[in-house]
């Protein structure tokens, strides 16, 4: 595996042109012009020269020039997402999944960026793009429609992912009941415990402090084992503040206040985050091109979360108690996806699963994520896992974490053989491969992990040894207090046409924070 770190400098040139316009306005634009080396100009004794608009240049219309550069296949992004984004669903955050839609469809305001005029200024920073005033104003990329970056197959972050074959597939079908409690016979009960024992996603009464349960995004209380601590969460309105307010932050800086205050120097505190590191290696909007080339993309799908979720896993270790068995929290699917029969076959479905963590201060947990196939006939349907994981560490706390994620079937072994290597009459592991129908599911996660407490431990093991077609696990800890430490480990197994893409982002926010770091991948087939 290669891991490249690039950094990158953008500058821009725009050559200098005047057009001449009968609607003159008062805006008035400096030049100062000169000869370098041929002596001085002729005007060079009268100075600068005012540029004035509506004379000398137009100005544009930008809002005409938006979505100017979209591709076709930019285009085809926006709309697959739009149909997520407006399919009927049942969402169960109430007012915070409004304002996650108004983020979503609210398009980011095209400006300026204007150099500070003093490098004396504490907010001075070398690295802006400012346009010419005839120059049209465009957003960054992936923010053309949307209020958040959306995925492009060029962007940073999505060039090595299958974006083409993601949103060549309709997703937008909702599995029935979304936002309600599913109810099983005594036989579907008997027959889903014996399927998750042996797919390894189970755990009996007496090894677990809790399991909760959720098939096709919807809650099970029949094979679920809760708690006064770690329970589904039936509804955000009557749910303590603090709940709320970590429910409703976005990942890769999109919330721009920090999930604790940050101490620098003697009394400074630290609360933005786009303000961190500033002035010269500020990270900045988020909204700008510069932010978006470093981001894990995942804002764009918590928010989408946020909005059509189903249901909510929620644990929350007291301070200084100690869970002696882990929590487990299984997501399983099954091959319908759990559409309604009358949906269009050609169409797909999606499920957001969420799950909330909070460890109070000296706090032991062990929390376990397991993502599973149901056995089940009928057809399949192409199927988007959409989850989103926050866990939020306070000080003392120390946090324990595996994601397992083995949906998707299993790949066909023997890909990488050659025609020659084939026996007579042996059908070609490749053909058999790319009629695999799980070749059209996704599964996304996006797993922000905060350490809001002095001395709070984080470790984390992410596997993926599913067969899904398309996997991407995002995962980022923010280390925000003194002390704080984070280990994160990956794993994973990939072969036949899938495409798999495991990414890591550690931010050493307050001083004196340490991290590990561990990943290994085994890669198979063509």
């Amino acid at each position: 595996m290669k891991f490249v770190v690039v950094s990158t400098i953008l500058a821009q040139v725009t050559a200098f042109g005047v057009v001449k316009s009968p609607f003159a306005t008062r805006t008035r634009l400096a030049v100062s012009t000169g000869n370098i080396g041929l002596g001085p100009a002729k005007d060079q004794k009268e100075g600068k020269k005012e540029l004035v608009a509506g004379v000398d240049y137009e100005v544009p219309k930008h809002e005409e020039y938006r979505t100017s550069r979209r591709s076709k296949l930019d285009e085809q992004c926006d709309k697959w997402f739009g149909s997520l984004l407006n399919a009927s669903d049942g969402g169960v955050l109430g007012d915070l999944s409004d304002a996650a839609r108004t983020i979503l469809t609210t398009p980011v305001e095209l400006k300026n960026e204007a150099q500070k005029e003093s490098r004396d200024d504490p907010e001075w920073t070398p690295y802006v793009t400012t346009k010419l005033p005839w120059t049209p104003l465009v957003p960054a990329f992936g923010l053309e429609e949307y209020g958040l970056p959306v995925p492009r197959r060029n962007a940073e972050t999505w060039r090595h992912f299958d974006v083409v074959g993601m949103v060549e597939t309709d997703y937008s079908g909702v599995p029935e009941g979304t936002g309600t409690i599913l109810k099983l016979s005594d036989e579907q009960v008997e027959k889903y415990t014996v399927d998750l024992v042996k797919k390894g996603g189970w755990l009996k009464d007496d090894e677990c402090t809790a399991r909760l349960v959720y098939i096709n995004g919807r809650f099970c209380p029949q094979l679920s084992k809760t708690s006064a601590h770690a329970h589904n969460l039936e509804s955000v309105n009557e749910a303590p503040d603090e709940v709320k307010t970590c429910l409703q932050r976005l990942t890769d800086g999109f919330t721009d206040e920090l999930a604790a205050p940050v101490p620098s120097g003697d009394s400074e505190v630290l609360t933005s985050y786009q303000k961190l590191s500033g002035p010269n290696h500020n990270v900045g909007d988020p909204t700008s091109q510069f932010a978006i080339n470093v981001q894990q993309g995942t804002a764009c799908f918590a928010a989408l979360n946020t909005v059509h979720t189903g249901a909510v896993a929620y644990v929350h270790q007291p301070a200084n108690e100690v869970a002696s068995k882990p929590v487990l929290v299984v997501n399983a699917v099954t091959n319908s996806g759990g559409a309604e029969s009358s949906l269009d076959e050609s169409k797909g479905v999606a499920t957001h699963p969420r799950a909330l963590v909070i460890a109070d201060e000296g706090s032991i947990l062990s929390f376990v994520q397991s993502v599973v196939d149901l056995d089940e006939t009928g057809d399949h349907r192409p199927k988007l896992y959409n989850g989103y994981t926050q866990i939020f560490v306070k000080g003392g706390a120390n946090v324990t974490h595996s994601y397992l994620e083995e949906s998707g079937g299993v790949v066909t072994p023997g890909t990488e053989k050659t025609d020659e290597e084939l026996k007579e009459g042996e059908t070609s592991p490749r053909e058999i491969e790319a009629k695999r129908p799980e070749l059209r599911d996704t599964h996304l996660e996006a797993i922000d992990v905060q350490i809001i407490g002095d001395d709070g431990d984080y470790k984390g093991t992410m596997m993926n040894t599913g067969g899904s077609g398309r996997v991407r696990v995002a995962l980022s800890v923010a280390l925000l207090r003194p002390g704080s430490h984070a280990t994160v480990n990956g794993f994973c197994l990939a072969g036949g046409a899938q495409r798999t893409d495991i990414k890591t982002n550690i931010h050493h926010v307050a001083q004196g924070t340490t991290s590990e770091q561990n990943q290994r991948n085994m890669i198979g087939g063509r």
